[in-house]
């Protein structure tokens, strides 16, 4: 009996260890995807300005319809980028609430 509750100690023990590294990593995460998120936003605000310069210059026929394309198609990587920092931030919140733990009252 004294050695099941010994080896429960151990386990309870690496657990909590597990968990405080895991958090320490979650919040990293956290901080990276901020990061992402930062600059991805400043990528699709210049590509969202020059899409918006580009278009005009397009409708006066200033631009070639490739030079307008060239920029729209930056202009939605940068869209895509932003939505997958976003999510990236999604799933790095959702790491650092950690799992849900049984209560043992």
């Amino acid at each position: 009996m004294d050695t099941l509750i010994e080896q429960a100690k151990i386990n309870l023990k690496l657990t909590k260890e597990n968990s405080f590294h895991g958090m320490h990593q979650a919040k990293a995460a956290l901080e990276r995807a901020d990061a992402e998120i930062q600059e991805a936003e400043a990528q699709l605000d210049l590509t969202r300005r020059d899409y918006e310069r580009y278009s005009t210059l397009l409708e006066k026929d200033v631009i070639s319809r490739r030079e307008f394309e060239n920029v729209e198609a930056k202009f939605s990587t940068a869209r895509a980028r932003m939505e997958a920092a976003r999510k990236t931030k999604e799933e790095a919140r959702a790491l650092s609430r950690g799992p849900k733990l049984p209560s043992w009252r």
